[in-house]
Parts: C-alpha cells; structure tokens; sequence
C-alpha cells in the first residue's frame, strides 16, 4: 500500500470514527435525559400533593418541593454531564492524534510533531483544556458542564402546572416532553448541540487544516462518499443554479480554489460565516480534506505546476454560482 492509499484509508477512518464518536455522544445523552426524568419522577412529582380529581394543588409544600430540581440536576450534571464532557475532550483529542499519523505517512515525525503540538495547543484552547487536562471555568466544555437552562426551564413547566391545577398525569406528560423530547430532541440534547453541533467535523478539519499549513501543503483531496443526502455542492446532485453536477470528491483543490468556495453567495446547508476549509460542503457535511504533497499533486491532476517554488493551476479550478 503506498502512502496516498495509506492516507486515503486514514482520511475514511476519521470520517467513520467521527460518525460513531457522535452516534454515541447522542446516546449518551439521551440516557443522561432518561435518568434524570426518573428522577425528577420519583423525588418531585410523585410527591406532589393533589386532591381528589388527581389536579395538582397550588400549596406553599407544592411550590417548596419544586426547589428540589436544581439539586436533582445538579447530581445528574455532576455525573452524567461530566462524563459527557470527559467522553468529548478524549474523543477530540485522539482525532487531533489520527490527524497528526495522517501528515506521518509522508512527511517525516521530526516535522510533523512540533507542528501537530502547536495546533493541539490552541484547539485545547479553544475547548478550553489547560495544559493539565482540566477544564477552564468559561470554557467550551466547562459552559456544558455547568449549564443550568436545562434546570430552569423545568423549575418554569412545573411550576406553572403547579399554579394552574393540572392534573398529575399531564405534568409528567409535560415534564417528559421537556425532559426527553417526546418526539423532538431533549433538554440536554439541544443544550449541548449549541456547543457542540458539526464540533467533531470542525475539529477534524481545523486540525488538518492548520498542520498543513504550517508544513506549507497548498493541496488537498476532497475525500468521503457519496450517499442519498449528499448535497450539490459536494457532488450529490445536480445544482440549478450551476446547471452541472458538482464534481469535488475525490478532486484535488489548491488553498485559493478552496477559499474561493466562500464567496459563493448561498448555498445548500451554508453555515453562518462560512469557512470553506472547516465547513466544506455546510452543516452535517461529512467530507474531508486531505492535504498532500506538491508532486503527489501534480501526479494526480495534470494542470498543476510548480511556479517560482509556488504550485499553481494552469485554470482555477472554482465556478461561481
């Protein structure tokens, strides 16, 4: 196996190990959600007083009981939300690392390993870990681990089903709702898909990104697959606007070609100030970059040459829509 096909294989494994580290994320939180509506079950509801027709009074004891809440969540968060937490700040840093074996296979160690501990710096700092593995108060990760909205917006539905005397049935109903979602997503969950929503992807990129950069890499290979949801822009389909088919997977694109993507004005799944090289195709794209080495370049795509110790493309490869 020779070293494109080597890091070809890395680039299809980080996308799998992104997909499952966040199918797990959700499936832990789900069940963090799940526990903490037995809980508020068992130590608040049940406890509650009613009267005969099974409605919840409006009494001094009732809205007392209430304050339990933020104790109860307090516990879970201690527990649940701290293990989500530990589970995100590993599981980020090893895809820092597979990132790093990826510039390994064809650059030397010696290289690579100073600059790869530059760009594990700064994303630690951007998730806010300190050099000694804990979590700075303010932080990314730290915001999810003391965030209180979830605890809040219980207090709030139950305390208004206290003072308006439902019935008990209907506010565990509520409280279920609130709680794990019903059919919606959960409490938790959208509390921490604002931190953490496309995080593992963007972490991926920025990582790959920046190593390359500081090894002075200006190409890469738009890598993954193409499925039923895979959008224009990534080659999914044809696009009206452009009235072609996008053909990027498995392309090789310079710095300039890639930057040129953010001035396409709108498209399919576009984030909120777009950077090409950390969003790619948009929000929930599962593409990669994979920087390679100039002659690997020029090996795979025929107009690329080197200029002026400078590699460039005889005609940028970039369409405006």
């Amino acid at each position: 196996m020779d070293n494109l096909q080597k890091q070809h294989k890395n680039l299809l494994e980080r996308i799998d190990y992104i997909e499952s580290k966040e199918k797990s994320l959700r499936n832990r939180t789900i069940a963090a959600e799940e526990k903490l509506n037995t809980r508020l079950i068992s130590e608040v509801l049940l406890k509650l007083q009613t009267d005969k027709a099974g409605k919840v009074l409006n009494t001094a004891s009732n809205v007392i009981l209430l304050s339990q809440i933020d104790k109860i969540y307090s516990k879970i968060s201690d527990v649940e939300l701290s293990s989500l937490v530990k589970f995100l700040k590993t599981s980020l840093q090893h895809l820092v690392r597979m990132n790093e074996i990826y510039f390994e296979i064809s650059t030397s160690k010696k290289k690579v390993k100073p600059n790869a501990a530059i760009v594990k710096t700064q994303i630690n700092q951007f998730l806010g870990i300190r050099k000694t593995g804990r979590l700075r108060q303010g932080g990314l990760l730290s915001i999810i681990q003391e965030d209180r909205t979830v605890s809040s917006k219980i207090y709030k539905t139950l305390f208004n089903s206290v003072i308006s005397g439902t019935t008990l049935v209907d506010v565990q109903k509520q409280l279920k709702d609130v709680v794990t979602g019903g059919e919606n997503l959960g409490a938790i969950t959208k509390m921490i898909n604002v931190g953490t929503n496309d995080l593992y992807s963007s972490i991926d990129r920025a990582a790959s990104s920046q190593i390359g950069n500081r090894l002075k890499m200006t190409a890469s290979i738009y890598t993954g697959n193409k499925i039923s949801s895979t959008r224009p822009f990534c080659g999914g389909g044809r696009d009206e606007k452009a009235g072609t088919f996008s053909k990027k997977i498995g392309q090789v694109f310079l710095d300039e070609e890639i930057k040129g993507w953010e001035s396409i004005r709108k498209f399919e799944g576009k984030n909120r100030n777009y950077n090409a090289k950390v969003h790619l195709g948009g929000h929930n794209c599962r593409h990669s970059l994979g920087y390679i080495d100039d002659f690997t370049a020029m090996a795979l795509r025929k107009d690329l040459e080197i200029v002026g110790g400078i590699l460039k493309a005889k005609k940028v490869r970039f369409k405006k829509w």
